[in-house]
């Protein structure tokens, strides 16, 4: 880990997300995002896109992950919406599901080294087996006397 990674692991231990709420909460930001849910400028998704994208650069800049960016993005959110938040988590659902998932999932595999994959086959096999006991034997165990065995394989499948 980098040096800059260390400090913003240091600043993580310490929350910080309250207190970017607590800056944008009853500023011209805020006002905009509880004013205009409703409206068709979208400009509560904007700023929300804006803020996951700013947030993103910046553990990008320190060398963590940009799941990482992407929590604290939704804290900021948490901390600054209004009522319960079921229209912006749709909003959010289709540009996720729309844009972002499928770039992450492709840029997951752009940094895949299949040859190790193929070097080391063994490693691939270990990875499947924990799988499947990780995933698979908690399901056969906890349900074995609510759900037929036929049931718990195909959780596990």
């Amino acid at each position: 880990m980098t040096a800059a990674g260390t400090a913003l692991h240091d600043s993580v231990r310490q929350p910080r997300a309250p207190l970017v709420t607590r800056l944008i909460s009853g500023t011209r930001v805020a006002k905009i995002i509880t004013e205009n849910r409703h409206a068709t400028s979208q400009s509560t998704l904007r700023i929300t896109v804006v803020l996951l994208v700013g947030l993103l650069l910046i553990t990008e800049q320190f060398g963590v992950e940009a799941a990482l960016g992407a929590f604290f993005a939704g804290m900021v959110l948490r901390g600054t919406a209004t009522g319960d938040g079921s229209e912006l988590d749709e909003k959010l659902d289709a540009v996720g599901y729309g844009f972002f998932i499928p770039v992450f999932f492709v840029s997951s595999g752009m940094a895949l080294d299949v040859l190790s994959l193929v070097d080391r086959p063994a490693r691939l096999l270990v990875f499947f087996l924990l799988l499947l006991a990780v995933r698979g034997l908690p399901a056969l165990l906890v349900y074995r006397k609510t759900l037929a065995v036929r049931q718990r394989v195909q959780m596990v499948s």
